[in-house]
């Protein structure tokens, strides 16, 4: 049974109806939306269908008409489209208060060519830069934005927050991570505009092709990372580059003072949802994870997880900087270690 409208796009005139992934029913006409969409304009080109061949009573709505109308089913859910749609009417602009809504509303905006809805969502994202630089630079590196994304860097940049941890960073390139951090260390100065669009999905090739599928167009932004390819001078590092004694190297951290630290087996990634995640990204296993802590920090974690290794801290600095490391990739082990044990 469909959800109670909580919107006003229940129009008697309306000639189709869209049914949201949480079942919310929307009664809006289709010259609107093909005005408003290129993507909606060639999809009602199509000939409709009059009777659904799908007799699965289970479903939620099983039915192709919903009150003698066609009805064209969303993946979206009702937080996406009420918005929406009320970009596309000459309603009052919706109020998008939170950086998921703004997300939720750009991403089905791009995707379904809504151009004015767009221009508002991506207005309003860069209005919560100053909050939220991080998840907005995420967000425009996964839809493509360059814009958004130099100016969101630009503010991580001046609010020092490129080591913090927000939701939603798993789903970034390493590229485009790894370039954040290189523009933040070099000063905010490393021609960030000098990166590449590639899209992550490939949309349909003709128009044939797009009026049949449901078109994901989101993309990414990738870079290439300037990484130095001198030999590390591993005696201004806290701690030597640990060598684990058993198993092959299949993991290469890239650290923030360019080192190269090898690890193998999995008992720090089961240690670690987050270092998991950031492995888990890779295009291929020869590719290194950048991480945000120095040689000496993360040597520190690597040797808690090896049994054939003893971690020993220089100073009070080791201390601090390993404990700030393991509470950020939720290391319990270590963290427990770093506390108990004192000065080596």
């Amino acid at each position: 049974m469909a959800a109670i409208p909580a919107h006003p796009f229940t129009y008697s005139s309306a000639d189709v109806v869209l049914y949201s992934s949480d079942n919310v029913v929307y009664k809006v006409h289709k010259l609107i939306l093909a005005i408003a969409s290129d993507f909606f304009r060639d999809m009602f080109d199509l000939p409709q269908p009059t009777s659904s061949s799908d007799s699965d009573s289970s479903a939620p709505v099983t039915e192709e008409q919903v009150d003698g109308l066609p009805v064209i089913r969303m993946l979206e859910s009702s937080k996406a489209l009420t918005p929406l749609l009320m970009l596309c009417y000459p309603l009052e602009e919706p109020v998008l208060t939170s950086i998921t809504e703004v997300c939720a509303v750009l991403e089905a905006a791009i995707k379904f060519d809504l151009r004015r809805a767009s221009q508002i969502a991506k207005r309003r994202m860069r209005e919560l830069i100053p909050s939220a630089p991080l998840r907005v630079y995420i967000i425009a590196c996964r839809l493509g934005l360059e814009d958004e994304a130099h100016a969101a860097a630009q503010e991580i940049y001046r609010s020092k927050v490129q080591d913090q941890y927000v939701e939603k960073l798993e789903e970034i390139s390493f590229g485009a991570y790894h370039r954040l951090l290189h523009y933040c260390s070099a000063g905010g100065d490393a021609g960030f505009g000098m990166v590449s669009v590639s899209p992550t999905k490939s949309g349909p090739k003709s128009k044939k092709d797009k009026k049949k599928a449901d078109v994901d167009r989101s993309r990414a932004i990738t870079f290439t990372v300037p990484v130095s390819t001198a030999t590390p001078d591993v005696s201004t590092i806290g701690s030597p580059t640990p060598v684990l004694s058993t198993g092959d190297v299949n993991i290469v951290l890239l650290t923030s003072d360019g080192q190269r630290l090898p690890i193998s087996g999995n008992g720090i990634l089961y240690a670690s949802p987050l270092l998991s995640a950031l492995v888990a990204r890779r295009s291929n296993i020869a590719e290194e994870v950048p991480v945000t802590e120095p040689a000496a920090t993360m040597s520190i974690l690597i040797r808690v997880y090896d049994p054939f290794e003893q971690p020993h801290f220089a100073d009070l600095l080791d201390i601090h900087a390993g404990l700030i490391a393991a509470e950020k990739y939720g290391m319990r082990k270590a963290i427990d270690f770093i506390r108990k044990n004192p000065l080596s």
